[in-house]
């Protein structure tokens, strides 16, 4: 099932940016990291924005995404 998953996630990724959309990732970091060093998985991309969200997890907000 992961591999269904990896799948999933890159579709949504890709077609994203294909229709020009921003991308939401989800993480959940004990200490945030460097802005520098959080990428949309695999890829490269700029962040919009970075929201707390409750329990320790935070949406991540890409564009721009190569």
């Amino acid at each position: 099932m992961l591999h269904s998953t990896e799948h999933a996630l890159v579709g949504y990724i890709l077609g994203s940016e294909l229709y020009n959309q921003p991308v939401n990732l989800y993480f959940a970091w004990k200490a945030r990291p460097e802005n520098a060093t959080i990428r949309p998985y695999v890829y490269e991309g700029t962040i919009q924005s970075i929201k707390d969200l409750s329990g320790g997890r935070q949406v991540v907000t890409f564009a721009s995404i190569h």
